[in-house]
């Protein structure tokens, strides 16, 4: 990727600095050495696999024990998802593989977490910390994602860094995210940019002003990160439960859509109005309530959380960049699932390039045989669909509506109008940009056209069957689950301060008192009963 030194440096410098989630290495030092106390971690974290060593020194021994985290991602080999997923697989931690080229970085006490602070931080004693919405736009080649991942180059790594360092983040909040309630909108796969993330968290700030605060972290961040805006919210605002519909633009050159296994391929292809029409009827197929089984991984297709609503779905007029004619797909939905989004403008592909269009009598008869084949993939039968690559989707906007006819006469609404024009540039000089140069320098799509979609070609007589006889629905799986615990762990009283048997003792010297309460009464009754 195109990038200046300052930006590379600012990554390398901060390499020191990370989150709790990405904390793989602690250190404890012997009973002579309690000068460096490591910062409480409050928050959860899942480890597995602890192996201990010991290294001798002139002065004191240091045990170092490393722990294996378990991220939340997708393994290493995933060439890059496209959206947020919902966060359905947080609890379905994968534990991480080990990579020397991107090694854990280890906590750094609160003394060092100050001096690191120290010489950027722009907040004082009186800021205070309040409830903010970070519009943020990045290209994410270089990145593995949004997310934190242990270890390995990510959005929110970068941006919490920033924040910190300028005084947004105080030291003892550093590693722990539910202390500044940090959520974030959609959780963007590997290599997948965005230009109008969300991001909700407790700022320190007040002073300074916002757009202070704004322009010190962009100081911090490298050239393909940007911050566009940073709003006040209210106290229950969250960045992903609050969302009502997101918006996506996959980028791709025109040349995708040439029909080439037409019977009647045209001598010269051209992306005229003609075609963009036929394409967007083709997209209006996928507009709807549908069952995405097909379009995602590991998914049943009796499963409810495989249901996904499209909005709209639709094609940009071709412009030119870098001396590629591209378009811009413009999906608005609720929600999307994993790579779901890749592979509807992979099926996209392969039906025009089969020249539907171009064979048929009518565009008419070609558009209603490609919707026999749509509604197939809906069917519970499973199929295995192409995925286009990743480098070509970004995540557009995050439309708040409902949120913003509540809140939007106190706080303002969250589509960032005022900074229009300075999204519009970081969209065309970052992101569109760097898309052309991958496709003018390394032929993206070409090579993927040619080695992973054009030899495995759909299979188009099993999707005419599933549509003609559509198949039963499977019955569900039976998931046998532990019976719940009447008071969870976290909310059981603990007696701190006390043993089991004092505990037990008390609880011995309370039932002997009952006793002879008990036996006291019934001594009461017997003589009232003689007398």
């Amino acid at each position: 990727m195109d990038e200046t030194n300052d930006g590379n440096s600012k990554k390398r410098e901060y390499n020191e600095v990370d989150n709790k989630e990405s904390n793989g290495v602690t250190t404890t030092n012997n009973e002579n050495d309690h000068s460096d106390k490591k910062v409480k971690i409050e928050d959860d974290v899942n480890i597995s696999n602890a192996t201990t060593t010991t290294t001798t020194d002139a002065t004191a021994t240091t045990t170092t024990t490393v722990v294996d985290t378990k991220m939340s991602e997708e393994d290493d080999s995933e060439d890059g998802g496209d959206d947020d997923e919902d966060d359905e697989d947080d609890g379905k931690k994968k534990k991480r593989k080990g990579n020397p080229a991107f090694p854990i970085p280890p906590l750094l006490t609160k003394d060092e977490l100050i001096a690191l602070q120290a010489p950027n931080k722009i907040t004082t004693d009186k800021t205070k910390k309040k409830k903010v919405a970070i519009c943020v736009g990045y290209s994410g080649t270089n990145y593995r994602g949004m997310q934190k991942n242990p270890g390995f180059p990510t959005i929110e790594d970068e941006l919490e860094k920033a924040i910190f360092k300028v005084g947004g983040i105080s030291p003892d909040n550093m590693y722990c995210h539910r202390k500044i309630d940090w959520i974030r909108c959609a959780r963007t796969d590997k290599g997948v940019s965005a230009i109008r993330n969300m991001v909700s968290c407790k700022l320190e700030y007040d002073p300074p002003t916002l757009d202070e605060m704004k322009t010190a972290i962009n100081a911090q961040l490298p050239n393909d990160i940007r911050v566009f805006a940073i709003k006040r919210v209210n106290n229950t605002f969250h960045a992903k439960n609050c969302v009502d519909r997101r918006s996506y633009i996959y980028i791709t050159p025109t040349f995708a859509f040439e029909p080439i296994f037409a019977n009647n391929k045209p001598a010269q292809y051209k992306f005229d109005e003609l075609e963009r029409t036929r394409l967007n009827s083709l997209l209006k197929l996928f507009v709807g309530t549908r069952k995405y089984h097909n379009y995602t991984s590991k998914k049943e297709s009796n499963d409810p959380s495989a249901v996904r609503t499209v909005n709209s779905f639709e094609c940009s007029e071709p412009f030119m960049n870098e001396g590629v004619e591209l378009v811009a797909i413009n999906i608005v939905g609720q929600s999307f699932m994993l790579h779901q989004i890749r592979k509807m403008i992979g099926v996209t592909m392969q039906f025009m390039r089969k020249g539907f269009f171009a064979d048929s009598e009518s565009d008419e008869a070609a558009l209603s045989k490609m919707k026999k084949l749509v509604e197939a993939t809906f069917a519970h039968r499973q199929f295995n669909l192409p995925m286009a690559p990743g480098a070509g989707l970004l995540l557009d906007r995050c439309l708040y509506d409902i949120w913003t006819q509540k809140f939007g006469s106190v706080h303002g609404d969250l589509m960032f109008n005022e900074q229009a024009e300075e999204i519009e540039a970081f969209k065309k000089d970052r992101v569109y940009k760097e898309i052309a140069k991958f496709e003018s320098e390394q032929q993206l799509f070409k090579t993927w056209f040619k080695d992973c979609l054009d030899p495995y070609p759909l299979p188009y007589a099993d999707l005419i069957d599933t549509f003609e006889n559509p198949p039963a629905a499977p019955p569900r799986k039976q998931v046998s689950k532990p019976p719940r615990e009447r008071v969870p762990h976290y909310r059981q009283i603990k007696y701190l301060g006390k043993d089991e048997s004092k505990k037990d003792e008390s609880v011995k010297d309370e039932s002997k008192k009952e006793e002879s309460n008990n036996n006291n009464n019934n001594d009461s009754d017997t003589t009232q009963k003689q007398s």
